[in-house]
């Protein structure tokens, strides 16, 4: 017996890698030493959450392996020489149910698009779901028969059962939430401040939320009331810059985070917006799903965060998502435990559902006391590349990343109205300051929107790189961002939050705006040297005449959609040796890397409506733009300084050169 025990082990532990290798086929495409800076894998952080995942994989091999044996178990009572066609008849029972579930909810899995999970009438949708039933009927009948001579068996039989096959109920609520506690709550108690709301959106311009409005129609409501700034600029197209500047109020001059990932000291996080609100009182939660390029977490001054776990972990956990038997816990709460680093993450989008972070977010909101104040920033990533998700299903072999662009947009769009709607039943937005934003567009598609109208000559020499995000200070829909704003709750008629009336505000604005704003509806005094300025509803009128800096970040340009590994690897593979782990087992970027890159940054500068940016190959060369006429004129630095706009390029000398501080003159 021991023999066919160790034999049919052997064959379950082969079948088991045989079935894991699709999902990860695609790691073969990687050459070993591309992007992948495997000295970092050995970081004692790195490690211990590597050794983590293999043990949470362990634990569904082994539950795999006391299902098939404790099946196998009870029917060689009566004929021995079925034990090992019977253990593997019930592994490949589970494996078809597993294939099954996957073709209905999992299409971008390897093993759902193999079943051809795109085919409405696929075959296998009807094969799981009879191979599920088969499997549970034998569990049940085998578990009744080894529950008496072979307790034990019995045992871990039903608990390998209960752990594999509950996900695969087909009434199993993957994410739930209970609201009751939260209302019940919410209607007896006042909040002696409002509650704060920040809800920003990845790699969505203001432009585009307008255009594509019948894919939006929950956050064009939002937009279509408050204050609604159409010239709001973002300091850096890229998440970490640009959110380091809306919770700090400095632009990245200033702050001294120029490139995503900067490591971040402990006195500087003290002088930013979750501080400010934790002195007053204020429970802080900070929600992203998508934290490779963003290293913000409870250190920042949050009481805690959702999404997946932070950390260069984020860089090699993902690879493996694609696997049959793991993905479909990770949108339980056992999964949250078992694969933190895919649990709501948008990098791993084979198996990253929207709702499931939605979810997650208003649990914990649903935590918080109803009598203490909630300051919520929360990022949604769902509309940055690759833009699919665990049940998106496009037309077969659609690439066209404006129409998947669009589909995800609509997808966003879901999650922020359940978002807000969750929020309301837990009557935290009765009296709140709410600001939609987002921390920068995205270049889609061949002719791209510049401030030069249709007049794309400048772009040979200021366009750098037109696609994506971070690259281009000429690309509109890389830059202008939305802001608006809302206090709802607020006596004063005249308000637009209180009446609902849409105030559009043409005056540019930032996001390094925000702190100031916040603090200021708060009545708050404002730290000293902040580059933002309060704008409305914190004060009457936006002020004109200031002059509000952006800069790029490391220029890439945006993979295809259809990208597979090995070509994802190659875009950034040049940038590998920049990046180190930190103690914490964070990536972070070298000084070294820092200083070499930021010669290589375009920088601009805003002023009512005009524009002026340098050319990131001369920095004596600029390119001067009415955003409102599309007028251009390239001029050197000679020329400018005998030129009416010779201002502008005083101010962008002053940001260039932080140490100065004369960039403050924005004020």
């Amino acid at each position: 017996m021991k023999t066919r025990y160790r034999l049919t082990s052997i064959l379950i532990t082969l079948l088991y890698l045989l079935i894991s290798l699709p999902g990860w086929q695609s790691l073969l495409l990687i050459p070993a030493g591309s992007a992948v800076e495997w000295s970092l894998v050995l970081h004692p952080v790195l490690l211990g959450q590597i050794s983590f995942f293999i043990l949470a994989h362990s634990l569904i091999f082994l539950s795999v392996l006391m299902l098939c044996l404790g099946n196998a178990n009870a029917i060689a009572g009566f004929r021995p020489r079925l034990f090992v066609p019977a253990a593997i008849g019930v592994f490949f029972l589970l494996f078809y149910a597993i294939a099954g579930y996957a073709v209905s909810h999992f299409p971008w899995l390897e093993i759902a698009m193999i079943s051809d999970s795109f085919s409405a009438d696929s075959p296998y949708k009807t094969i799981g779901l009879v191979a599920f039933w088969l499997l549970v009927i034998c569990t049940v009948i085998t578990w009744l028969i080894n529950l008496r001579p072979a307790k034990r068996t019995a045992l871990w039989q039903g608990m390998a059962a209960l752990f594999l096959l509950w996900p695969l109920l087909p009434s199993a609520p993957i994410a739930t939430f209970n609201l009751n506690s939260a209302q019940a709550d919410a209607a007896e108690s006042v909040r002696p401040m409002p509650d704060v709301i920040l809800i920003g959106m990845d790699s969505v311009s203001l432009y585009q939320a307008r255009e594509h409005a019948d894919r939006m129609p929950f956050v064009n409501s939002l937009l279509n009331g408050g204050h609604n700034y159409t010239q709001a600029f973002t300091p850096q197209a890229r998440t970490y810059v640009a959110w380091n500047s809306i919770l700090s109020g400095r632009y990245p001059a200033t702050s001294g985070v120029r490139f995503n990932m900067t490591e971040f000291k402990p006195e500087q996080i003290a002088d930013m917006l979750p501080a400010d609100l934790k002195k007053l009182g204020y429970y802080n939660l900070y929600a992203q799903d998508e934290r490779r390029f963003n290293n913000i977490n409870e250190d920042y001054g949050f009481d805690a965060t959702v999404g997946p776990t932070v950390g260069a972990i984020d860089f090699v956990i993902p690879l493996f998502a694609d696997h049959p038997f793991s993905s479909y816990f990770l949108n339980s709460a056992i999964g949250a435990w078992l694969f933190p680093s895919l649990h709501n993450n948008r990098v791993s989008s084979v198996t990253y559902q929207p709702e499931t972070f939605v979810h997650s977010i208003l649990q914990r909101t649903d935590r918080v006391s109803s009598e203490q104040p909630l300051f919520m920033a929360g990022h949604f990533c769902l509309a940055h590349f690759p833009y699919r998700w665990r049940s998106y299903r496009p037309g077969k072999g659609l690439q066209d990343e404006l129409a998947l662009y669009r589909e995800s947009l609509q997808a966003l769009d879901q999650q922020i109205e359940t978002l807000f709607a969750g929020l309301q039943a837990q009557g935290r937005l009765d009296n709140a300051i709410i600001i939609l934003l987002s921390d920068h567009g995205e270049g889609l598609g061949n002719e791209l929107p510049l401030w030069t109208g249709t007049d794309r000559t400048p772009a040979k020499q200021f366009g750098q790189i037109l696609r994506g995000h971070g690259n281009s200070l000429l690309s509109r829909d890389q830059n202008n961002v939305m802001v608006n704003i809302r206090h709802t709750g607020n006596p004063i008629a005249s308000n637009p939050m209180a009446s609902g009336r849409n105030t559009p505000i043409h005056t540019p604005v930032s996001l390094v705006d925000i702190r100031p704003t916040v603090l200021t509806l708060l009545q708050q005094p404002l730290p000293e040297w902040l580059d933002g300025a309060p704008i409305p509803p914190a004060v009457p009128v936006a002020a004109a005449n200031r002059y509000l800096f952006m800069e790029t970040g490391i220029m890439m340009d945006l993979p295809q959609p259809d990208a597979n590994a090995r070509e994802l690897s190659d875009k950034v593979k040049d940038l590998a040796d920049g990046y180190s782990v930190n103690s914490a087992g964070r990536l972070v970027i070298s000084d070294e890397f820092i200083r070499f890159n930021l010669p290589k940054k375009q920088f601009g500068v805003v002023y009512n409506e005009e524009l002026l940016m340098s050319d990131s190959n001369n920095p004596d060369a600029f390119l001067w733009v009415n955003r409102d006429t599309s007028q251009w004129q390239t001029l050197n630095r000679s020329e400018l300084s005998q030129a009416p706009q010779e201002h502008l390029l005083q101010a962008l000398d002053c940001y260039r050169q932080p140490p100065n501080y004369c960039q403050r003159a924005s004020h």
